[in-house]
């Protein structure tokens, strides 16, 4: 009966998994433009063997890879149009789509938005900072495998550890609501909403009017305004460059 009450009052904790590879270190660097986030990024990468995810420059490499994957398929389809008969020309035709990357598939979708004279939603910049996040496991991984083949592997597992850097993020978030959402996905993390009092439905009095009722099962939950136990935030560090306006 309890877990019935706590379910319908919204007491149960959620299980949160990572949504990302973790790394020892993930920044996030805020502030207002031209305050100099670019260059400390730089700087941070330089000494704690980072990667920079400008989300600028991530928007221009997924536009320029889908291009890219574009124009490869389309010299593709008129080589082997030329080399075939009118049968396989068609049957080469279904053959010729290439796969794209996830990247590739973010870069359509931008492509497609700017084309039509939209901005760039939230959820593309978010899916884009995350698959740069997974492209960055993937990189040192290979990398990791090419010193194995060369025998250029660290003597000890901390050396090992600081191959594997980690990111720092500038141009993204701007807005809470952004940090919010890139922490879900980042993380998993929701920020949960303010408890309501009971359950309440909805009644019509004598005169037809619709009044609140509150639940007389389900007891109201009790608001600490904290969570009940501490989870871990998919970024380590947040710096803030402030700036006078002048």
């Amino acid at each position: 009966v309890q877990t019935l009450v706590d379910v319908a009052a919204g007491n149960v904790e959620e299980e949160f998994e990572p949504m990302v590879p973790s790394f020892p270190l993930g920044v996030v660097l805020l502030g207002k433009p031209f305050s100099g986030k670019r260059t400390q990024a730089q700087v941070l990468a330089e000494r704690f063997s980072l990667r920079v995810l400008d989300i600028d420059a991530l928007v221009t490499e997924a536009l320029e890879s889908y291009k890219a994957a574009n124009s490869a398929a389309a010299v593709s389809a008129n080589r082997k149009k030329s080399a075939k008969d009118k049968k396989k020309k068609t049957k080469s035709k279904k053959n010729s789509v290439v796969e794209l990357t996830p990247q590739q598939e973010i870069g359509a979708e931008i492509h497609k938005l700017l084309g039509k004279g939209k901005v760039v939603s939230d959820e593309l910049y978010i899916r884009l900072i995350v698959e740069a996040i997974h492209r960055i496991r993937q990189q040192h991984a290979d990398e990791a495998k090419d010193a194995a083949e060369q025998q250029e592997q660290p003597e000890h597992e901390d050396e090992k550890q600081d191959r594997t850097g980690g990111w720092v993020l500038c141009g993204f978030p701007n807005t809470r609501t952004q940090a919010e959402e890139l922490e879900r996905a980042l993380s998993g993390f929701t920020v949960p909403l303010p408890a309501k009092k009971g359950v309440p439905s909805v009644s019509k009095t004598a005169k037809g009017k619709k009044q609140r009722v509150v639940s007389k099962v389900v007891p109201p939950p009790v608001v600490s305004g904290e969570l009940s136990r501490p989870y871990p935030s998919g970024i380590d560090v947040v710096i803030r460059l402030d700036a006078d306006n002048e």
